[in-house]
């Protein structure tokens, strides 16, 4: 949900950022409180482990969806028929999602929630689009 809500309202990347680093305190806070019991321990673990990597295979999937997207192509010139409107409102939609996704995994990674391990890939994959692609994704 969090994710989502940061893909439809990307100006607000920051504040969605930030309460995901909230959760992971808030459980790394949880299993500080568990150390003298194994089992709270393990489970508090298990649920960071779990939020964090869900979410970036989530901004992951989203991202490589975006990158590879049919969306990539040249967009038609002239008078649109009803269908290609439909269509690009489709694509308008993608993109600002897209966009999204992208400025919220910058604020992950500025609060240190993805590694510059993965914010290379990241940051190399939009580089190595063409320049038209490029030019798409700045709308």
């Amino acid at each position: 949900e969090v994710h989502e809500r940061a893909l439809d309202q990307p100006n607000y990347s920051q504040m969605y950022a930030q309460l995901c680093a909230d959760i992971c305190t808030r459980i790394h806070a949880n299993k500080q409180m568990a150390e003298d019991e194994v089992e709270g321990r393990a489970q508090a673990q298990s649920a960071l482990d779990n939020f964090r990597r869900i979410l970036l295979n989530r901004c992951q999937q989203r991202f490589s969806e975006g990158v590879d997207s049919k969306y990539q192509q040249e967009e038609p010139k002239g008078e649109m028929t009803p269908e290609e409107q439909a269509e690009a409102e489709k694509e308008q939609k993608f993109r600002h999602r897209s966009k999204g996704n992208i400025r919220f995994i910058g604020e992950l990674f500025k609060r240190s929630m993805l590694s510059e391990r993965i914010m290379h890939k990241v940051v190399k994959k939009l580089l190595l689009e063409t320049p038209h692609q490029t030019a798409q994704h700045a709308d």
